[in-house]
């Protein structure tokens, strides 16, 4: 669908619409009745510029009792093997559900459908690494790690006729991914991968009613509920080894994050003449608790260089030699750290004779952080059928927003549709030539507030060691203070959303700049 409606405007992509609401999840393809793609992309309606703009509507019930049922399956049999892989990846996919759809009475209809996705995929580890027993470089190293992934989902709708004017829809949708063995496959090693899971809850109530003769006001509320933890097989430290491998832990940790969103609108739409109203409003609030200990347990990386240590007769490191100067490359920088480690060399020689990491990273401080954001918005539009092949459509709408918040966000939008050439009755012309105007506003969004008051150089702090001589071991982080990198944090927005950038940097004052 997104290469369907193209390219979008503006830095954050496209939107995605569910029975027109927003941030919600995309239900299976089984519920979907019909999609809309970039509708007059200047509309007031909407908050953002339309291009890239995809509008879902679910499946209503049914007068008479429907059902359907499916079953897919594939294994590798037809697959090619991956020429980085000397067998090939082991692949098994078993996709089944169904829907079902009726009549509960003369007010009331139902539709159903439940899904369940068991996909056994082949990550194809390819990557050059240090046997742990001889310490000799494998190259190439390769290996097929099977990584299950199971989905689970059920969307349940209901239809009832409250009285002649009025309908009430309800839907609900639950869906649970699981994925063992996730990040594994090229340069990770199997101790990178980790364990997500997600768990998403959406609730859905629409009311309608008919004013009168040309009059009809949509009351719409909107609760989603999204859970996803994620732990990391291996707690270890990370080693990177450019270029060859990455192993140890993932250093996600035992992270999570859960997001609550509310959404409520209500929109009104009168037709009279050759005019055709719209006018509404909608509030959204959404909080975000979110644990993230990245790189909690700490990053060695190993890069290239130019020495190598002396051997003597049984190709062992010499420690008290002096370095022969000739280019190594990563891996093996990491080789001659483990066999210096083993024939007792001190730290100090390592280094000398070109061993030892090139960098150790480590974050520490709290890894809690939550937030919240509520935003506002309201339009009206007006669609002025001029003449039966022109079309004037023109609206205002308004935004505003807790967190960074502007009082001055207007935005007139304008568009005109037109239809070349004499228009006849009750006939459709094959073209027609758009052009609009609108001003749009990119909000500010909760994850950048929550990456703001997580790197404010106070909850979490960020350590970089060059060349460190303490590889394996990880000391500890007050032995690390002369090493906390700088950490930038933005303070506010004034009304032209100019940033004020705030650097603090140990031992000196804090500088302000303006971007």
């Amino acid at each position: 669908m997104q290469a369907l409606a193209g390219p979008s405007a503006g830095p954050s992509g496209g939107q995605i619409f569910i029975d027109g609401f927003s941030g919600g999840e995309l239900p299976p393809k089984e519920s979907i009745r019909e999609i809309r793609i970039n509708s007059n992309p200047f509309a007031p309606e909407y908050d953002k510029l339309g291009f890239g703009r995809i509008e879902i509507f679910t499946k209503p019930g049914t007068d008479k009792f429907k059902g359907s049922v499916y079953f897919n399956f594939a294994n590798q049999f037809w697959n090619s093997r991956n020429p980085y892989s000397p067998q090939k990846a082991p692949f098994l996919l078993k996709e089944f559900g169904g829907s079902v759809s009726g009549a509960i009475n003369k007010h009331a209809s139902f539709f159903l459908d439940v899904r369940r996705d068991e996909v056994d995929n082949g990550s194809i580890i390819n990557a050059i690494t240090v046997d742990p027993q001889t310490l000799a470089i494998v190259n190439p190293f390769t290996d097929t790690f099977l990584t299950p992934q199971r989905r689970f989902g059920i969307n349940p709708r209901l239809d009832y006729q409250i009285n002649a004017k009025n309908t009430l829809t309800v839907r609900y949708g639950f869906s649970h991914t699981d994925i063992q063995g996730a990040g594994v496959g090229g340069f990770n090693l199997v101790s990178r991968g980790t364990h997500p899971e997600n768990t998403n809850h959406t609730i859905q109530v629409t009311e309608t009613a008919v004013l009168g003769k040309s009059a009809i006001n949509e009351t719409r509320f909107q609760f989603f509920r999204t859970y996803t933890p994620t732990v990391a097989n291996d707690l270890s430290p990370a080693i990177q080894v450019l270029g060859s491998f990455n192993g140890g832990g993932a250093q996600v940790g035992h992270s999570s994050d859960a997001r609550t969103s509310y959404e409520l609108q209500n929109y009104t739409s009168i037709v009279g003449g050759t005019h055709s109203w719209k006018f509404g409003v909608r509030l959204r609030r959404e909080s975000d608790d979110n644990i993230s200990p990245q790189n909690f347990g700490g990053t060695f990386s190993f890069g290239g260089g130019d020495r190598a240590p002396t051997l003597n007769a049984g190709g062992v490191p010499n420690c008290a030699g002096q370095p022969v100067l000739t280019p190594i490359t990563s891996v093996e920088r990491y080789r001659w750290t483990l066999l210096m480690q083993q024939s007792g060399c001190s730290p100090a020689d390592i280094r000398r004779l070109g061993g030892g990491a090139t960098q150790f990273t480590i974050n520490a401080g709290d890894p809690n952080i939550s937030a919240s954001q509520f935003d506002v918005g309201l339009f009206v539009a007006d669609d002025w059928r001029m003449r039966p092949n022109l079309t004037l459509s023109f609206g205002l709408r308004y935004e505003t927003q807790n967190n960074i918040h502007d009082l001055g966000d207007f935005s007139p939008r304008l568009t005109v549709a037109w239809a070349p050439g004499t228009p006849k009755p009750n006939a459709r012309s094959k073209t027609v030539v758009r052009a609009g105007f609108g001003v749009f506003y990119d909000r500010f969004s909760l994850s950048n507030i929550l990456t703001a008051l997580r790197y404010n150089g106070i909850v979490q702090r960020q350590y970089v060691v060059t060349n460190p001589d303490f590889y394996p071991t990880i000391p500890s982080i007050a032995a690390l203070a002369g090493f906390q990198t700088d950490v930038s944090r933005c303070t506010g927005f004034n009304r032209k959303d100019r940033a004020h950038l705030v650097t603090d940097v140990p031992g000196t004052d804090v500088e302000q700049a303006k971007f």
